[in-house]
């Protein structure tokens, strides 16, 4: 179920987009049915999954996403839906931060569950 505006049928402007039990599964401003700006996108379970700017229904530009458990992941600058430049949270704790490429840290830092730096990456 969708609600918002239609053009052919499609998604176009502000618009909500639902799940078959009712919870929301996307949010934001539409073109052609997919994510065109600021949106958000849920999982099943009503937390949400990603938000940020979007293109073409992926995260392109400033944007977050989260694990299933609603807990940051990671946040930064995303380019087709992956992560470029910013930090990733593993969920015991460890923090990169730093360029990504094909989502491994490739230039940055790396810290354990207590903040404390492990090591300084740069791949050539």
């Amino acid at each position: 179920m969708a609600e918002g505006t239609f053009k052919d049928g499609k998604l176009k402007g502000e618009g909500k987009v639902y799940f078959e039990n009712g919870n929301l599964k996307v949010e934001g401003t539409f073109k052609d049915n997919k994510l065109e700006g600021e949106g958000k996108k849920y999982n099943e379970e009503g937390k949400i999954d990603f938000e940020g700017t979007f293109k073409d229904g992926l995260l392109n530009g400033e944007g977050k996403y989260y694990y299933k458990n609603g807990k940051l992941e990671g946040e930064g600058t995303f380019k087709d839906g992956y992560l470029i430049v910013g930090k990733y949270y593993y969920e015991n704790g460890k923090i990169e931060e730093g360029t990504f490429k094909d989502g491994k840290l490739v230039e940055g830092k790396e810290y354990d569950e207590n903040g404390n730096l492990i090591e300084e990456i740069r791949i050539d």
